[in-house]
């Protein structure tokens, strides 16, 4: 609410300026100067009779953490992410956002006891506890908090969960970085002398490492190491190719068929 409070003055003192202000018309009037008296008067009233406002208090602040502040901006992107393109990709991404913001909205004091359980009432808990059962019925995380950790509901689901598998694959649409210029140049090398660079490599690696053996001084072992280590290198890339690999999750298909007709690209 706005609240509005009038200022007051002496009656008889008002009284008198009035009087004062009209006289004073009356003389300008002749002068063609009534606007500019008038415009006086109205610049005081308003002045001095205007109303002082006081604003709304503003909204409270937060309770949240800067942390769960960042927990609950990620899971509004996931939820839109999903929403403009609902798949196995999305619909991971969202769950996992979900995961961490049920945990410290629904159960804020956990960490006194322990213990929780279950029936939140946060609505705000209540509506991300929602979309995540909703998205994954049997989701341990969500079960457990709408049961309470110590409801058989809860034990089951943590049996029954799958394990999260990684699956590694070559990425042919990425592509190749720029290394550097020695690295190119070993391959440009290898390429122009074929096996004679190889087998240099080979005899240099062998002949440090005899070298090595037969050392006694540290400090000249340390320095050969070096080398050897050098002319590792250089037969690795020789020899080797480098390759792109890209890992993703493979998505369990116990509680998401409902989902699932729908691909990524």
């Amino acid at each position: 609410m706005r609240h509005i409070s009038l200022m007051f003055y002496n009656f008889d003192s008002v009284k008198v300026f009035l009087r004062f202000i009209y006289s004073t018309w009356l003389r300008l009037a002749k002068q063609r100067q009534s606007i500019a008296i008038t415009l006086f008067c109205a610049i005081f009233l308003s002045v001095g009779l205007a109303p002082s406002i006081s604003l709304a208090s503003p909204r409270a602040k937060s309770t949240h953490t800067k942390a769960l502040e960042l927990l609950l901006l990620q899971a509004d992107m996931a939820a839109s992410g999903y929403k403009l393109k609902a798949g196995v990709t999305t619909a991971s991404t969202y769950i996992a956002a979900l995961e961490k913001v049920v945990g410290p909205l629904c159960m804020p004091y956990f960490f006194r006891n322990y213990s929780f359980s279950g029936n939140p009432t946060d609505p705000e808990c209540l509506n991300y506890l929602k979309a995540l059962l909703e998205l994954d019925p049997d989701n341990p995380v969500g079960v457990c908090i709408q049961h309470g950790l110590s409801s058989p509901e809860c034990s089951q689901a943590n049996q029954t969960t799958l394990n999260i598998f990684y699956e590694f694959r070559n990425d042919p649409f990425r592509p190749m970085p720029t290394f550097a210029s020695d690295i190119e140049a070993n391959f440009k090398i290898a390429k122009e002398r074929g096996k004679k660079a190889r087998s240099d490599s080979y005899n240099n690696l062998i002949s440090n490492q005899k070298k090595i053996a037969a050392e006694k001084d540290p400090q000249k072992r340390a320095q050969l190491e070096k080398h050897v280590g050098l002319y590792l290198k250089r037969l690795m890339r020789a020899h080797c190719e480098p390759t792109h690999l890209s890992f993703e999750t493979t998505i369990q298909r116990r509680s998401m068929e409902h989902y699932l007709n729908t691909k990524d690209p």
